[in-house]
This record gives structure tokens, sequence and C-alpha cells, in this order.
């Protein structure tokens, strides 16, 4: 597929006033209770997160601490573990090889690797550069023999031809998605026999340093490296406890696949640089091989009605959809428990990645159409995937008015026992509590000491402070707003501009879960 066929199949991006920017970025600040109530829950010591829209870097907040101990907290360029998120830098970095006519994408591995064995011959002798960065070896993930705690390597680098030839195929060769960290292990070793670099020099000389990423490396003085996010691990209760050790794969067969630590600047500038790439008619930019990197190569958790594949480094979801579908909340909730994203909404596409590692969890979302993404990067094993679950949180329903200069925004408050939040043009200071008052029908009645401190205009109708969701997903919202008027204005629900994310909200008890609520209630896999 050539890179001009790619574009056209592009939307074109959607663009926006500055007014709806500022709309955006009210909403999100809004949001940072909820992102600050599911971290207390969950026992998340420390958050960075940052969202663009349009390109731009709109919004960035930090929750907690990079150190509980000292109080410190985190900034834009504190370090984080970000585990398989390192996965989507490592297939820029092999895209570029293959650009520069150093390796094919659909040769056989064992050309470049004679001494490539597994325990199946199908896949020793035809597996591709492509098979191992799309998971679809058919060679199962399972690392527990590498892995079991105290962050120690089980098996040495040394050991991994061995090793690998004990690892069982869980399906054919190119039969389904089977989500394996020992596929990019072998793809990193093809690209240092072609280059003589080691993973962290071909990170710098390929990605790092064309992409300007200041601070995202593999090879760093644990103990001396100034602004790095301590690791911790939630106990049963919540409470962060701060881990002894990192995860240390500097010269380990995962490095390539996990071992790169990050900042939220850089992870937000790589974001941008990806969302451009998505947009150019030629091979430009930094990145190269694009169209390889972001087209379906394998479906992902088959059957679904909408596209849900894996790309290279990243997972294709067309939404309306299910989404953070690698990490551990479908463990916990299994996938018909995940949250629907974009329910009733305009169709688009997510790019996605998650990742772990001991002591940090990040997510990595981006929305092509409006050039939108969202990064977050936690310093927390915690009671759940909560990067996931907060990315998915970043956007709530709106409801607009036929004109499309008003409308009302529409979220759960975390801070009362099921009710909602309704935010007028989405403004953090127009917000108001809506209590449930019967059947769809919610309130927001306000008393006369309430509405003297607003500075509102006394209205005595009750209508006016009544409003009815209608439709089987809550499409519609009804407001008497002019009591002048027989009947009253009815409200479209759409996507919000910058986020196309979870649309679903509490509404009586007709509308699924959303995935704040879901958040909340992720607290661990049963026993």
């Amino acid at each position: 597929m050539s890179q001009n066929a790619f574009c056209a199949t592009t939307p074109p991006l959607a663009s926006s006033t500055s007014g709806d920017v500022f709309s955006i970025v009210d909403r999100l600040k809004a949001n940072q209770q909820v992102i600050d109530r599911i971290c207390e829950i969950a026992g998340i010591a420390g958050a960075s997160i940052g969202v663009i829209h349009e390109g731009q870097i709109i919004y960035k907040y930090h929750h907690g601490f990079q150190n509980i101990a000292t109080g410190e907290r985190a900034n834009d360029n504190t370090l984080y573990g970000i585990g398989s998120c390192s996965k989507p830098l490592f297939s820029a970095v092999a895209a570029a090889l293959v650009a520069e006519g150093r390796l094919k994408r659909d040769e056989p591995v064992k050309r470049r690797l004679p001494n490539f064995e597994t325990s199946s011959r199908i896949v020793t002798e035809t597996a591709s550069l492509i098979d191992l960065l799309a998971h679809r070896t058919g060679l199962t993930g399972g690392n527990w023999m590498t892995f079991q705690s105290n962050v120690d390597h089980l098996i040495q680098k040394k050991d991994f031809w061995e090793y690998l030839t004990t690892i069982k195929p869980a399906a054919s060769l190119r039969e389904r998605w089977i989500y394996s960290s020992t596929g990019y292990s072998i793809a990193a070793e093809v690209m240092t026999r072609v280059t003589g670099k080691s993973p962290h020099t071909l990170l710098q000389d390929y990605v790092s340093k064309p992409l300007g990423l200041t601070r995202t490396i593999t090879e760093l003085d644990f103990d001396n490296e100034p602004n790095f996010a301590k690791p911790y691990s939630a106990l049963a209760d919540g409470t962060p406890y701060e881990l002894p050790k990192r995860q240390d794969f500097r010269g380990h067969f995962f490095e390539a696949a996990a071992g790169v630590y990050s900042t939220l600047n850089d992870m937000l500038k790589f974001l941008q640089v990806n969302l451009d790439a998505i947009h150019l008619r030629e091979s430009d930019g930094p990145l190269k091989e694009t169209a390889t990197i972001f087209s379906q190569h394998i479906p992902v958790l088959n059957p679904s009605f909408r596209e849900r594949s894996y790309a290279l480094g990243w997972i294709r979801t067309q939404l309306p959809g299910v989404a953070g579908v690698m990490g551990d909340n479908i463990d916990i909730l299994g996938l018909s428990g995940l949250p629907v994203i974009g329910e009733g909404t305009q169709s688009r596409l997510c790019l996605y990645h998650q990742g772990s590692t001991v002591g940090y969890y990040p997510a990595l979302y981006m929305f092509p159409e409006t050039r939108s993404g969202i990064v977050v990067l936690t310093n927390s094993i915690a009671l759940g995937d909560q990067a996931d679950w907060i990315a998915q949180c970043l956007t709530q329903g709106q409801y607009w008015d036929e004109s499309g200069l008003f409308h009302i925004s529409i979220s759960h408050d975390l801070n009362s026992d099921g009710n909602l939040k309704m935010a007028f043009q989405g403004r953090y200071e127009h917000t108001y509590e809506l209590r449930h008052y019967h059947d769809d029908v919610f309130e927001w009645t306000l008393t006369r000491d309430e509405t003297a401190k607003r500075m509102r205009y006394h209205i005595y109708d009750l209508k006016h402070f009544l409003m009815e969701f209608r439709g089987k997903n809550c499409e519609e919202l009804v407001w008497h707003d002019d009591g002048g008027l027989p009947t009253p204005r009815v409200l479209k629900r759409k996507a919000p501009v910058a986020i196309c994310k979870n649309c679903d909200y509490y509404v009586g008890v007709r509308t699924e879960q959303g995935a704040a609520d879901a958040a909340l209630q992720s607290d661990g896999p049963s026993s």
C-alpha cells in the first residue's frame, strides 16, 4: 500500500474555534476530581496526563507525587517506565530500517538470524518481521519463566535462544493475535544484527533524536538520574507501597519490548509526530513506512462487528467500540464488561497501546481524524489498569441544540451517590448537580441562597429545572428552557470535539456503566 493510497482514505481534519478549545479544556479540568478519585481508590502515587487536540498540546495535569516520602510532585519532564508502550517506539525503528533498505518486512527472519529456532518448524522457517511486530506468530505470550518477583530476570540474555525453543504455539502462524513481548525481543535482535547497534542506540538514532525526544531512553543511572518517579505498588487497601527497586531491562532481551523510560513531554511529542505522519501525503517526516505501521495486520479478539485489529505497536479500534483490551481490566471484567466508547456517536478511528512494568503503568491514545491524543503515565501497579481508565475518562457526553451553538455536557458526579453533573457550554463555572427525580428525569433546582450567590435571575417554573433523557442510549436531552413555549427544546447527543471517547452515563437504571464507574469497581481481581 502506498503512502498516498493510505492518506487518501484518511477523513479530512475537523476544525474548531478557540471557543471550542476553551470548552474542551474546561471539560478536562472538570474531570480532575474524577482522576484524583480514581488514583485515591486504586492506590496510584502519581500520574502525569496530557491531551492533544488538532495537533496542539492543550492540557496537562499532574496528580499526586513522584516521591511520596519527600512530597516531591511530578512535572512535565519526570521519568516514568512506559513498559509495553516501548513497542510503538521500536516498531518505528524497524520501519526506518526498512525504509533504508536494510530490512525487508516480509522476508523470513531466519535469513537474518541463522540461529533463530522455535518450537514450531513453520514459524522458524517462515515468520517475518511483520509477524513478530504484529503478535501473529501463534507462540504463547506467557513470560512466567522469565519474571516472578523482586524484579529479577530468571532467564538471562545469553540463554534467550534456548529459552525461545521452550515457548509453545497456542495457534498456527498468522491464525490469530496472541500478545507476546518475545516477538519484539527477536525483532530487536534482527535490528542489532543488521546495524551493529544496541537497542538503546537504535532508539536514539532512529526515534529520539529525529523526533526531538530528549528523555526517552533505555540506558540510565537508576540511582542518580534526576527527576525520576519512584515505583509503587498498591496494597489491598489502596495504600501505595514504595518498591525498593526498579525493573532493569538494560542489556536484557526484553529491552525493546518493555525497557523504555520517558516523560509526559516526550510522549506528547511522540503522539504529535505520529498524528502528523498519518496525514502526510509523502514520507517527508521523521517517521517512515507509516502506511505499514498504522495498517491493520491481524484481527484482535474476534468476533467484532467493527474493526478491532493490531497494527505495528498500536491497536486499531473503530468507534463505537471497546478499548483497553491488552491490559489488566479485561482480565478483571471480561471483554463484555468493558465500557463501549462513543456509543451513539459518529464513528471514528482510535489507535492506542497500553503498557506495564514493575511500578509503572502507561496508556497512549490517538484519534487521527481530529489529530487528538491522550498520554497517561503512572508510577504504581494499581488496583486495576487505572492508566487506561483515566484515559477513557477524559471525555463526557454532550448534548447540542439544532443550531450547534449551545450544548450541555453531562458527566457522572463521583462525589455523590448516583447523581450527575451538567455544564452549560461545557464550562466548569456553569456546572450544576443533576439529581434523580423520577424515571429518566433529573432535576437541578436551586435554593434562594444558591441562586443569589451564583448571580442568577430567579426562575420559578419547575419545568425549567427538569432534564429528561430519551432514547435507548439517551440520544436526546429534553429541556423546557423557555417557559413561553408550549414544547421543550430537544438537544441531540454527539461526540466530544477533541476526544471521541466514552459517552456512557448513569441515567436511572437504563444505561450501561461508563469508564469512570468501571474504574472505581475494578479494585483488583476477585478471589
